[in-house]
């Protein structure tokens, strides 16, 4: 992979669960810093601020994704900061977004995504619901911190809910 193009996923304590599920998705190294390439970010409400001023400082000269709850919620906030938002489950999403970036290709057919073009902003139609249980995060689980806190190898949440409205977008799931 060329100098600028490697995905990294901004690590910190409160998304290792993102973690565990993205790492079987896409090949992604961790950082506590942003890095020159794709940078990911997932979080919830509480984070927000301190992502979005973390993102706004940064001069990785990166193309900025977000996910989680926060971001799928309210994805014109997420897009002040964001290049992307997952709207949703990432499961295939992310791995569509990520190659039609590097290919240089148009992301006007991935779904469950909102962008800014040409001074709009763009959401593209909900991605049907996937069935987590094919995504599981066994094959990333060594690490996972459900196993030294002495939980099962692998284990690790799949009962995640979809959102029942998203701002900005019009979706209702």
């Amino acid at each position: 992979m060329k100098q600028g193009n490697n995905v990294w996923l901004r690590w910190n304590k409160k998304n290792s669960y993102s973690i565990a599920a993205l790492m079987v998705l896409v090949d992604i190294e961790l950082t506590a810093v942003p890095r020159l390439g794709i940078m990911l970010y997932s979080f919830a409400t509480a984070q927000a601020e301190e992502v979005y001023r973390e993102v706004a400082a940064a001069k990785s000269g990166s193309v900025y994704i977000a996910g989680g709850p926060h971001p799928s919620a309210l994805p014109e906030e997420a897009l002040q900061y964001f290049d992307y938002v997952v709207v949703g489950e990432a499961e295939e999403t992310l791995p569509e977004l990520i190659d039609a970036i590097k290919k240089g290709r148009s992301v006007d057919y991935v779904l469950g995504i909102a962008y800014h073009k040409d001074g709009r902003t763009i959401c593209t139609p909900e991605r049907p619901a996937v069935d987590l249980d094919l995504y599981l995060p066994s094959a990333a689980a060594s690490w996972h911190p459900l196993r030294s806190a002495g939980g099962a190898p692998g284990a690790a949440p799949t009962a995640r809910r979809r959102g029942s409205s998203v701002a900005g977008c019009g979706i209702d799931p």
